[in-house]
Order: structure tokens, then sequence, then C-alpha cells
């Protein structure tokens, strides 16, 4: 697993609800097919918590919020 996966846990920003994809990213991304890939890479992962760049740690539940987040913005998940 390359960079990729670890960009894409870069662009998630804390909301109140958890954490959501900023609109710039989606504007940024030239393959949306790529980005829903890598973040597919991160879910198979076992975790439960995740720490970004921006605002508060998300404690449990991270990979629900985290595909919660992708799907809002570029669409349903591939299974990795």
């Amino acid at each position: 697993m390359g960079g990729a996966p670890l960009k894409a846990l870069n662009v998630f920003i804390e909301e109140q609800q958890g954490a959501a994809i900023s609109r710039l990213v989606r504007f940024v991304t030239e393959d949306a097919d790529a980005f829903r890939h890598s973040v597919a890479q991160v879910l198979d992962l076992d975790f439960d918590a995740m720490i970004m760049a921006h605002g508060a740690p998300i404690r449990e539940d991270a990979k629900a919020i985290l595909r919660s987040a992708a799907e809002t913005r570029f669409g349903a998940l591939p299974a990795a």
C-alpha cells in the first residue's frame, strides 16, 4: 500500500458528527475511482480510531465514519 491511502486520510476534517471530506478535495481529485479504491484499502486495515491533521481524534467507529464521509462525496466504495 503506497502513499495514496495515507493522503486520503489527510483530506478529512472534523465536523460535529465525525469527519467529512472537504469540498475542495472533490474539486481537485482527478481520479475519483482511484480515490475510492484508496479509501477501500484503508478500510481493509484493522483500526477503530483515527487521528487526522485537523480536529480532534476519532476514538471509536472510525471505519464507519471514514466510509460515510468518503461515500458522501465520492459515491459507493468498492470492495478492497
